[in-house]
């Protein structure tokens, strides 16, 4: 698989899913169906504005990173760690591959980190940080992960990379 994002290095092997060019109309007719968080995402993704990357977990566990979009492009990659039908649910980066989480991390110019619901507006700003900043890693967690997640952005390079934290709100934090 060759992802390429500028690391210096190649990407360690997974499973891909590659979508090189994606069909910009068929992108736009999805977004009144998709969830409201991604619609700016796909809206951008069609526009050939960003490439838009998902590292997820299958039922078996295995690693699999869709890839859609041009090479080159700004890019945003979700992790997706909040997904309750993936086996184990939401597991925090020891779930997925040290090597694949590093190599991503490294590329990311910034971090978002969502254990609340979706907000359209933290999704909005990590297309901003993207496109303005060349990449951007966003974690999708459960809030029993949210400490691990921001361990693990420290280790990459937060706080001198701009990092935004949109988590659940309990008793004693603001």
């Amino acid at each position: 698989m060759s992802v390429g994002l500028d690391v210096g290095r190649k990407l360690p092997a997974v499973d891909t899913v590659r979508v090189e060019d994606p069909n910009g109309d068929a992108l736009r007719e999805m977004v009144d169906s998709a969830p409201p968080h991604l619609r700016s995402i796909l809206l951008c993704l069609a526009d050939g504005k960003i490439r838009y990357l998902v590292l997820a977990r299958s039922l078996s566990g295995r690693e699999v990173v869709f890839d859609f979009g041009r090479e080159g492009r700004p890019w945003i990659a979700i992790v997706d760690d909040d997904q309750p039908d993936a086996e184990g649910g939401s597991a925090g980066p020891d779930a997925y591959s040290k090597e694949l989480l590093d190599y991503v991390a490294d590329a990311a110019a910034s971090f978002v980190i969502v254990s609340c619901k979706p907000l359209v507006q933290v999704y909005e700003a990590a297309i901003f940080s993207a496109l303005l900043k060349g990449a951007c890693m966003l974690v999708e967690t459960r809030m029993e992960h949210e400490a691990d997640w921001k361990d693990f952005i420290d280790r990459h390079g937060a706080p001198k990379k701009p990092s935004l934290l949109a988590l659940v709100k309990t008793e004693g934090r603001a």
